[in-house]
């Protein structure tokens, strides 16, 4: 799959410069469950740490959540 973007640019003969730095970058999907059980908050820890495996090796993972769910994030640590 290819952006809107990246297809027009790509018909009108636009090159990105050689020396640019690639941002990768993905988009997760929202989930069903209530995301404040520790089971959907344990499952979410694994599946970030995956796509940040994926997507850049050898780096931490980082999440973001409000403070009752960081509370039962960080027990879950």
């Amino acid at each position: 799959m290819i952006s809107w973007a990246a297809y027009h640019a790509s018909q009108q003969g636009v090159r990105p410069p050689e020396d640019l730095n690639v941002a990768h970058t993905s988009l997760l999907p929202l989930f069903h469950d209530k995301a404040h059980s520790v089971a959907m908050i344990r499952h979410l820890m694994d599946i970030v740490k995956t796509a940040v495996g994926v997507l850049n090796p050898g780096q931490i993972p980082a999440l973001t959540c409000d403070q009752p769910l960081y509370t039962l994030a960080k027990q879950i640590q």
